[in-house]
């Protein structure tokens, strides 16, 4: 008799948090929060290793100019044909016959 009577208040507790639960509504900014929050937690491991990086030191660096050649054009050498056949197309564009069209 006691398990039955746990059941149906197990049961009738579940029902009531349901109807309770079907007329709760979560406003905007907390989901959004909820949805940062969990964002955070899931990523905390990749987090955690950019955290521990230390910055890069910046020490003394010296560059030296690169001489320039007479000629700063570049030299482009001939194309060569490919040795695979080649195949082209070739096809006429008519002006359109703007007379036919109905208005």
């Amino acid at each position: 008799m006691k398990v039955w009577l746990t059941s149906f208040g197990c049961l009738f507790a579940f029902v009531e948090f349901y109807r309770w639960l079907e007329n709760f509504t979560i406003p905007m900014p907390v989901c959004i929060v909820g949805g940062v929050c969990l964002a955070i937690a899931s990523n905390s491991e990749f987090l955690s290793k950019i955290v521990a990086l230390k910055p890069l030191e910046v020490k003394d660096v010296r560059v030296e100019p690169i001489p320039l050649q007479a000629s700063v054009q570049p030299q482009l050498e001939e194309q060569q044909p490919s040795t695979g056949a080649t195949h082209t197309v070739s096809f006429k564009i008519d002006k359109p016959d703007w007379s036919k069209t109905a208005n």
